[in-house]
């Protein structure tokens, strides 16, 4: 899974949308969204990971290493 889906994912086990983990992380509107097409910064991905109580790790799996 790319980062994006990976996000949303946990947005969905957390039960927050990804417009509260934005605002929850200080992040502009929409800006999770752009991470589809564009990467974004470390510091970004800690703030949203911070948020969502997980590691930068867990976020960046891609599907081969999700179990």
């Amino acid at each position: 899974m790319s980062l994006l889906e990976n996000v949303r994912e946990q947005c969905r086990k957390t039960g927050m949308t990804v417009a509260e983990l934005e605002k929850a992380a200080g992040l502009a509107e929409n800006t999770i969204y752009k991470w589809g097409k564009i990467s974004p910064s470390v510091d970004k991905v800690q703030r949203v990971a911070g948020s969502l109580g997980t590691s930068i790790d867990e976020l960046l799996r891609n599907e081969e290493t999700q179990s």
